[in-house]
Order: C-alpha cells, then structure tokens, then sequence
C-alpha cells in the first residue's frame, strides 16, 4: 500500500488512532465495556482553546478533543483479570494496543487509545499483532503474581 506522507502521518495522530478505536469498539458493542465510555468527538472553537491552553499551561493542545466518561478509579490486582480478559476483546475486535501500560488503564477500563492500530491499517502485521497480544497477557500475569502491592489490592 502506496500512502503520502499526509495519509502515513494520519495514522499516526493520536485523535485519528482514538477515533478509529472507540469506532470499532461501539460498532462491535464494547463502547463503555472495555474502554472508557466515548460520546464522539468535538472541536473546540477558538476561544475554547485559548481557555484550555491557559489551564492546561500547553500551548500544543489540539483543538480536537474526545469526549468520554471521566473516571477517577484507580487500577488494582482485582482489576487484572478482567483487564486481562479485555485484551483478548480488543485482539478480537482488531484493536492492536501498542502502549497497554497499567497507567492508560483507569479501574478496569483503559482510558487512552492514542497509540492503538485498528485494523485495517497500513503498519499492521497479523503475526507481529498476535506476538505482541501474547507478550502484554504474559506480562501483565507477571505484574499480577509477582507485584506485592497487587496482590493486596492497592492501587499501582
């Protein structure tokens, strides 16, 4: 697949990664289940953006913006097995999670997709996908068995 530059750089954007993403999740019924809840996408007008600059102290900020659920749960050993339940989800749904670190995830529910690779896509490796599927499950067994503080429930 021959792509320009502006199309390659496209399916990089961290938005255009996330809106494929909770597109194929609610398309495939799994919006709010595995993933935090999404409503769609907006774009902040100029005086929106100004606003959350001078909050947010970035100047860089995109005026395009998911809107989703907001949550504040933090991720325990209890949320391991389902979180690890939600990875085959997403390997079946073909949502390739590039960054599934524990601190994308909020309670059980990953909050960021902005590194994610939805099939299809130009960059994706069916093989390389399912080594990578296989990896995340076996390290996030070890972070479940291994780590003390979840083994007791803490938060991470």
């Amino acid at each position: 697949m021959s792509l320009s530059k502006q199309d390659r750089l496209t399916y990089l954007w961290p938005f255009a990664n996330e809106c494929r993403a909770f597109a194929r999740l609610a398309q495939s019924g799994f919006n709010g289940n595995i993933a935090v809840k999404s409503y769609g996408w907006m774009k902040l007008s100029s005086e929106q953006l100004q606003k959350a600059r001078l909050l947010s102290k970035n100047n860089s900020l995109s005026p395009w913006s998911i809107v989703k659920d907001f949550i504040v749960a933090d991720t325990t050993g209890e949320d391991l097995p389902c979180i690890l339940r939600s990875i085959d989800t997403f390997r079946d749904v073909k949502i390739l999670l590039q960054d599934p670190r524990l601190e994308n995830f909020k309670g059980k529910l990953l909050v960021d997709l902005g590194t994610t690779r939805t099939y299809p896509h130009p960059f994706w490796n069916e093989f390389e996908a399912n080594a990578f599927y296989n990896s995340t499950k076996r390290a996030i067994s070890a972070w479940h068995s291994e780590n003390g503080c979840l083994k007791e429930g803490r938060p991470l």
